[in-house]
């Protein structure tokens, strides 16, 4: 599990800053949801932003959730990882030139992370039936 989230974890490195070119300038968007402002004004690049990003965490989530032992798995700690794990991304955006810092990434990652963690948790929820139900 170990090696699976050392790999999730470079593919979102390698995905949000290493493939970034250096703009060489510290960009910062405050702007609460403005992605999601454009995506449904109809711009599919937007509606493709917002399904990446929350796509990207999606895994990340799954892979974290499975680290922490059934019992202590909980909603909240995914999403503090989440916002911590994004947050962290965004700023070394800002501070490394590497693309937009943006509020409405660390809210679109945090979702995704969400959705890793319900996944792993519908999966558990389904063994569990078939377990009782055939014992």
């Amino acid at each position: 599990k170990i090696g699976l989230l050392a790999f999730f974890l470079y593919a979102i490195y390698a995905m949000t800053l290493l493939d970034r070119m250096d703009t060489g300038v510290s960009l910062l968007s405050l702007d609460f949801l403005w992605t999601w402002k454009r995506a449904f004004e109809g711009s599919v690049k937007y509606q493709y932003f917002i399904v990446g990003n929350i796509m990207l965490f999606v895994p990340y989530g799954m892979v974290v959730t499975s680290l922490f032992p059934k019992e202590k798995r909980r909603w909240w700690i995914a999403l503090l990882i989440g916002i911590a794990t994004s947050g962290c991304i965004e700023v070394a955006q800002m501070v490394f030139h590497a693309g937009l810092c943006e509020l409405d990434d660390v809210i679109l990652n945090t979702i995704g992370m969400l959705v890793g963690y319900v996944v792993v948790r519908l999966c558990e929820l389904i063994v569990d039936v078939v377990k009782s139900s055939a014992g």
